[in-house]
C-alpha cells in the first residue's frame, strides 16, 4: 500500500507542457472567437452591398435631378442659364463608377477573409482586410481591431499554423 503511494505522488500531476502550445482549452475559446469574427466579416460585407445598392439608386437620384434642372432652364428660356456641361456627369460617373468598385472589392474581401477566418486559412488576406475595414468607421474599424486582437493571440496562431501543415 506504502509503494502504492509513493508510486502516486511520484507522477506528474499537470502534464508538462509545450511552451509553444496553447492548452486546449484556449483552443476551443479561440476557434469559437474565429467562428464569431467569421459571422461578423459576413454580416459586414452583406452590409457593404446594400451600401453598394443605395450608391446605385443615389447615382440615378443625381442624374435625374440634375436633368431635370437641365430641363427647367431650357423651360425658362433664360439668357443666362446654359445647359450643364456633358463633363460633369462624366465626372459624377466616374466617381460613382470607382467607388462602386472599390466597394465591391472590400465586400469580396470580407467574404474570403470571412471563409478564411472558419477555415482558419489565408491569414494574411485576413490582416489586409483587418486595415481595409479600419478605415471605415465604426462598424469596419470595430471588426479590425477585434480582427487583430483575436488573429494575434498565440491560440489562433497555432490554429492557423497547424492548418497550415495540414494543407
Amino acid at each position: 500500500m506504502f509503494d502504492e503511494l509513493t508510486s502516486l505522488l511520484n507522477q506528474e500531476i499537470i502534464p508538462e507542457m509545450n511552451p509553444h502550445q496553447a492548452p486546449p482549452f484556449l483552443k476551443s475559446q479561440t476557434q469559437a472567437h474565429l467562428k464569431t469574427l467569421s459571422i461578423c466579416s459576413y454580416i459586414y460585407g452583406g452590409l457593404i452591398l446594400v451600401g453598394i445598392l443605395f450608391l446605385a439608386v443615389h447615382w440615378y437620384f443625381m442624374k435625374f435631378i440634375l436633368k431635370m434642372a437641365e430641363q427647367e432652364e431650357a423651360a425658362k428660356m433664360t439668357q443666362t442659364g446654359e445647359p450643364i456641361p456633358e463633363e460633369l456627369f462624366m465626372i459624377m460617373d466616374f466617381f460613382y463608377l470607382f467607388f462602386g468598385i472599390v466597394l465591391i472589392g472590400i465586400a469580396v474581401m470580407n467574404f474570403l477573409s470571412a471563409k478564411g477566418l472558419a477555415q482558419q486559412r489565408m491569414r494574411n488576406l485576413i490582416y489586409v482586410t483587418a486595415v481595409v475595414n479600419c478605415f471605415a468607421v465604426p462598424m469596419g474599424t470595430i471588426l479590425g481591431i477585434f480582427t487583430f486582437v483575436v488573429i494575434s493571440k498565440q491560440g489562433a496562431v497555432q490554429l492557423f499554423d497547424d492548418q497550415k501543415q495540414v494543407s
